[in-house]
């Protein structure tokens, strides 16, 4: 189904064109790190009809929450298993040595504000976005196409129980490459799955990748793009 999902999504993004392989392998699923905090009462008067927080699908949650419980004492074993006699002092060493990588790097990620929504300026273009993030489609999975001048977000409606059929996934947003820039951070990997779009007005979007098969070719994909910052229109006087 995330096949058919994905094919859907080239599909809609460029109808007239086919899009080259280097792109096609760096679509992801990915969503926001965190819930929306809630905008200023002068915002919120001003988009009160929309929702801004996700839409809980009851049966899904309750299987998550039923697997969790179960399968607690099979994550102990597995997590028992992993920790070998066998392994030497130095590879034992090596092995805790990139846990404390990863670790660090994740610290880094929070410092740099990887893992909150947005930078918090509601009047930017990363906010403005935000006050229509869910009204499209009220489920936090958006996929990203990258392509060469510019990366499309899709996503479908909600439905209560499961994610809905390909033939329903829709495009939400378009970005060409100059007014915003998918910016992929230093500590960026396939264990820290954080990135930025940045918006002309410097304002940001924060999101986090759910798609391990495809990350690596998305974070490199990323830093590869052939562009710089966007920059703000100037202002012209009339």
């Amino acid at each position: 189904m995330d096949m058919r999902r994905r094919a859907r999504a080239l599909e809609l993004a460029s109808p007239e064109a086919v899009i080259h392989s280097r792109y096609a392998d760096a679509v992801v699923w990915c969503r926001l790190p965190g819930p929306i905090p809630a905008p200023p009462p002068h915002v919120r008067a001003t988009v009160d009809h929309l929702r801004l927080a996700e839409r809980w699908r009851t049966l899904p949650g309750l299987i998550a929450i039923v697997g969790l419980i179960v399968g607690s004492p099979l994550i102990l074993l597995a997590i028992l298993d992993s920790w070998s006699p066998t392994l030497s002092p130095k590879e034992r060493r090596k092995e805790k040595a990139a846990r404390e990588d990863v670790k660090f790097r994740n610290a880094l990620a929070r410092q740099q504000g990887l893992c909150q929504p947005f930078d918090g300026n509601w009047t930017g273009a990363a906010g403005q976005t935000l006050l229509t993030w869910y009204a499209k489609a009220p489920d936090a999975p958006r996929l990203l196409v990258p392509m060469a001048n510019e990366f499309v977000l899709l996503a479908a409606p909600s439905r209560v129980w499961f994610k809905c059929r390909p033939g329903r996934v829709k495009v939400v947003a378009r970005f060409p490459y100059t007014t915003a820039l998918p910016d992929i951070p230093s500590v960026a990997a396939k264990d820290v799955p954080h990135f930025r779009i940045t918006f002309a007005d410097g304002s940001w979007l924060a999101l986090t990748i759910d798609d391990p098969a495809h990350i690596e070719a998305f974070l490199a994909l990323g830093k590869s793009l052939p562009y710089s910052t966007p920059q703000p229109v100037p202002h012209v006087r009339a």
